[in-house]
């Protein structure tokens, strides 16, 4: 059963910066990984700081990470659990290289606190566009990150990274699942986990203007067998939005999205069969930039590293 969100949590912030600015990146076990956006103390400090914190909303516990090596740059970023060697690591992708064949990558351990250069996979391009496609975080299932690639071909594909082996991978897509027509405005395609399912969802809109923008979402439910994608949503809305983005996936199967209309900063979310209205009055899609999905826990974010 869905209920009305009423908890609302402020983040306490350090006393010597004034935040501008904060972007959620991804969530894993209760932990929320942020950037947070400041300037100085004094008014004449006009130098921005950033800063990734991991934040625990039920304990309101947070820790300082080490800064990436490229910094003030627009990445994206995944976090998992490695079972065996009990530590979370999170993945980090620049996406402001101009050269998409050779994407700076970044892989954090909590343990040892420190990041460290991986190599890019070969043959395959980072899917670009705006904001780059299918990029709010990187999917995180089977013990792997999964991102949105293309091949030297033009065809799509997935690629993965699994945390235990540090090895690249690809799960293939099927060709029916996109289509790069031209007479299409705008296509947003993009990776993201359901309920333990890896998914690929795509946004469409014609550059007629008596057209609709079509969404389509496809499940694996075999994971790593091809042929197992199934279409399981297909929307059309009379509005154009530049993205709709699956976030979670309820009891009765209902998705919820996060849209992003066509020519608006604000974003709103609706379920694949209507309105969401269980947010609280106070969360107007004026001030909603973005969501992730978040299971509470009481894990100290102190207690995972040794820094």
């Amino acid at each position: 059963m869905v209920q009305v969100v009423e908890d609302q949590q402020k983040l306490d912030w350090p006393s010597n910066c004034k935040p501008k600015n904060v972007t959620i990146h991804c969530s894993c076990d209760g932990l929320v990984l942020i950037l947070v956006s400041s300037r100085g103390l004094y008014k004449s400090s006009e130098r921005l700081y950033e800063e990734l914190l991991l934040w625990n909303p039920s304990t309101r516990e947070s820790i300082l990470l080490p800064h990436l090596e490229f910094r003030g740059v627009y990445y994206v970023c995944g976090m998992g659990y490695v079972a065996t060697s009990k530590d979370y690591k999170i993945l980090a992708i620049n996406l402001t290289a101009d050269d998409s064949f050779n994407t700076s990558i970044e892989l954090l351990s909590l343990k040892s606190g420190s990041w460290r250069r991986i190599g890019c996979p070969t043959g395959v391009q980072r899917v670009t566009g705006f904001e780059d496609c299918g990029m709010d975080y990187l999917a995180f299932v089977h013990g792997a990150f999964h991102w949105l690639g293309k091949l030297h071909s033009e065809y799509y594909t997935t690629v993965s990274f699994n945390i235990s082996n540090k090895m690249y991978g690809e799960v293939p897509l099927l060709e029916q699942m996109y289509d790069l027509c031209m007479c299409y405005h705008f296509i947003d395609h993009g990776v993201s986990v359901l309920r333990g399912m890896l998914c690929f969802y795509s946004t469409y809109n014609y550059w007629a203007e008596d057209k609709d923008c079509i969404f389509k979402l496809w499940v694996m439910k075999d994971y790593g067998v091809r042929e197992s994608w199934t279409n399981f949503i297909k929307l059309r809305d009379t509005n154009l939005f530049h993205s709709m983005r699956p976030k979670y996936m309820f009891a009765d199967c209902q998705v919820l999205l996060h849209c992003k209309l066509l020519g608006c900063i604000c974003s709103k979310f609706i379920t694949s069969r209507g309105p969401f209205r269980q947010l609280s009055p106070q969360c107007s899609c004026v001030t909603i930039k973005q969501g992730i999905v978040y299971a509470e826990s009481f894990i100290s974010p102190k207690s995972l590293t040794i820094m």
